[in-house]
């Protein structure tokens, strides 16, 4: 498995202009969730809330667990680990009319090979199939993991959850 950190206990967050370091556990007993699920700006507006589901895909595994409860942050701007050298830069994200949703099924460590059309089914509309999936994880983790090559990021497959969106 990759080492890869995630910002320890800290987030950080835009709110009211400002950037805010917060305190992991403090937010989310706050937000009254088990964790957030980080999105990229772009592909947050993808996001049809009227399908009831959302299938959501991470690189290699994913640490969401079935019956817990996850709002999504949009991805401001984003940020690095350098799995070298561990050194990070927290993205900045927004809880702004955030999402909150129960996962319902987790997958991890899929190969692409893994991948059949039923996980596009809930996913967005940019990622309907397995080429499409390739393509941005690539471009999410090329971004956040500068030093993997395309060829190390499609060798670590994928995580999948599928989410239900909360009333």
């Amino acid at each position: 498995m990759l080492e890869r950190s995630v910002g320890g206990n800290t987030i950080l967050v835009f709110r009211d202009g400002k950037e805010v370091l917060e305190k992991r556990d403090k937010l989310l007993a706050y937000l009254g969730v088990d964790g957030i699920i980080r999105i990229r700006e772009n592909e947050y507006r993808e996001i049809d809330t009227a399908k009831k589901y959302f299938a959501h895909f991470n690189l290699e595994c994913t640490n969401h667990e079935v019956d817990k409860k996850y709002i999504f942050g949009k991805i401001i701007r984003a940020g690095s680990y350098n799995v070298t050298n561990g050194m990070e830069i927290l993205p900045l994200i927004s809880l702004e009319n955030a999402y909150t949703v129960k996962c319902l099924d987790a997958k991890n460590y899929l190969t692409y090979k893994d991948i059949t059309p039923e996980y596009f089914l809930y996913s967005l509309p940019s990622i309907q199939n397995v080429n499409e999936l390739k393509s941005i994880i690539f471009a999410r983790y090329s971004e956040s993991l500068p030093n993997l090559s395309k060829e190390e990021i499609e060798k670590l497959g994928v995580g999948y959850t599928l989410l239900g969106f909360e009333k």
